[in-house]
This record gives C-alpha cells, sequence and structure tokens, in this order.
C-alpha cells in the first residue's frame, strides 16, 4: 500500500510541473541536461523607508525532481559549483549562511531544494 505522504508528495510534483515549472540547463562542467525545474525565491527586494530597491546580488531557489537530475548518463546530486541557466540568466548553485547548497523538499526524497545566486 502507497503512504499517504508519497501520494500527496506525487501529486504536489505533478501539480508543480505541469503550472509552475520551466525548462532550464543544468550543467557541471562540460555536461549538461536540459530539464524542468520551478523557480520559488524570485528576485530578493527591500523596502528602504517607502522605497523598493533591488539587491544585486540575487538569489533563487529551484525545486528540481531527483530522478531528472542525470549528468553524463548517472542520476546526480547538486553540488557547489553546479551552474543552472534560464531566461533570467546564470545561476550557481551555492550554499547560504547556515544552509547546505541543496535539501531535500520532501520526506520522500521525490523533490530537491537546489539554493542559488545569480552570476551572469
Amino acid at each position: 500500500m502507497t503512504d499517504w505522504r508519497t501520494t500527496k508528495a506525487e501529486w504536489l510534483r505533478d501539480m508543480r510541473a505541469s503550472h509552475m515549472s520551466r525548462s532550464i540547463t543544468y550543467a557541471r562542467g562540460d555536461d549538461e541536461a536540459s530539464i524542468d525545474a520551478t523557480p520559488i525565491r524570485p528576485q530578493a527586494m527591500v523596502d528602504s523607508g517607502g522605497e523598493t530597491v533591488s539587491i544585486e546580488a540575487r538569489s533563487r531557489d529551484w525545486l528540481i525532481e531527483a530522478v531528472a537530475l542525470v549528468l553524463d548518463g548517472s542520476e546526480t546530486l547538486p553540488a557547489a559549483g553546479d551552474t543552472i541557466t534560464d531566461d533570467d540568466g546564470t545561476w550557481s548553485v551555492v550554499a547560504e549562511p547556515g544552509l547546505p547548497e541543496w535539501e531535500w523538499l520532501d520526506t520522500t526524497h521525490i523533490t530537491l531544494r537546489v539554493r542559488t545566486k545569480l552570476t551572469a
């Protein structure tokens, strides 16, 4: 019998893929793959005394299905220095203070949450 958490995680994955994902290029060195991912933290903004100011160092987290992340013919996990390229630019996989480069979004290990900073 399927665990209810797995069923719900799979349903959320399917809805995210259908309605929120976009095509990206995930790369590590010369190896790259075109996969779907969901951006979940767009450009950071700060309210400074009534003004909205863009922060130069933009960051974005991405939701990626673990089975989709295949480089050089093998499933892999994100690593610092990998890049994600989409229509908005190139994002480098990086850790944030107190947080790793990536973590599992769910206890069923279906979806990865990958942290990035805009580099180009």
